[in-house]
């Protein structure tokens, strides 16, 4: 199957996989506002698309695409339901202070995503195995019921 083929398959794929990432698309293009519902707990950005986004890459700035969901990676995660509540909690407030500050919104698949992945990775990689241990034995003591 040629590249293209392939490619169109793919997003056509992932568009019906991504319902949540549709809703944020649609107000990143200019429509109002609404907080998107998050339907399930997997956090994904365009796993599909890993070409484009490799010449992206080489091409100049990989931020600066026209069009996330088709020119950036995607990688699907899933998560505790407590973690997706905070995912979610930490998004609204954090584009509330953002528009109230700013005067305009956080785009959550352009900047928050990866604003939380890249801080994430940095402050992973400063951390010593033991520290790694000591924090992922509090995820499994914080997702115990109470």
């Amino acid at each position: 199957m040629p590249n293209r083929d392939r490619d169109d398959v793919a997003d056509r794929l992932s568009r019906r996989f991504d319902n949540a990432d549709d809703e944020e698309s649609e107000q990143e293009a200019g429509d109002t506002e609404q907080p998107a519902r998050e339907e399930h707990a997997v956090a994904s950005q365009n796993e599909t698309n890993e070409v484009s986004a490799e010449s992206e890459v080489s091409a100049g700035n990989a931020m600066h695409v026209e069009n996330v969901k088709s020119e950036w990676a995607s990688k699907s995660f899933y998560l505790p339901e407590f973690l997706k509540q905070d995912l979610t909690r930490t998004y609204k407030q954090t584009d509330l202070e953002h528009e109230m500050e700013l005067g305009e919104g956080l785009p959550k698949t352009r900047y928050y995503y990866p604003l939380v992945v890249a801080l994430g990775i940095e402050r992973i990689e400063s951390m010593s195995p033991q520290e790694v241990k000591e924090r992922s034995e509090a995820l499994e003591e914080r997702g115990e019921p109470e």
